[in-house]
């Protein structure tokens, strides 16, 4: 049985708002943490506090509370914002001209 008013509709959409909020935030997780192996490989420390700074930028966009966000570490830059794919698009520019995007 399924209720088509107003507030079961309200509902439904609000569950799948959070839910989706939350695979997307999982998603920013996963890409944060490969950006860790990958700074772990050029001999740039990226601490636990850092990457978790980094995580609260990254759900600040998924929630729209700015557009994006920019980070500069030791030699490599890292730039977040709202992608039309993606709910975020994290780019790393290291020093040499070496570009990624997760």
């Amino acid at each position: 049985m399924k209720c088509d008013c107003y507030d079961a509709q309200m509902y439904r959409q609000d569950k799948q708002k959070k839910e989706l909020r939350e695979k997307n935030i999982a998603k920013l997780r996963q890409n944060i943490n490969s950006i860790s192996d990958y700074c772990d490989a050029h001999n740039i420390k990226l601490t636990p506090e850092l990457c978790e700074i980094v995580t609260a930028a990254g759900i600040a966009v998924i929630d729209g509370v700015v557009l994006s966000s920019q980070f500069k570490f030791a030699r490599l830059r890292l730039s977040l914002s709202a992608g039309s794919k993606s709910a975020v698009v994290i780019k790393a520019t290291y020093s040499d001209g070496t570009q990624f995007e997760v």
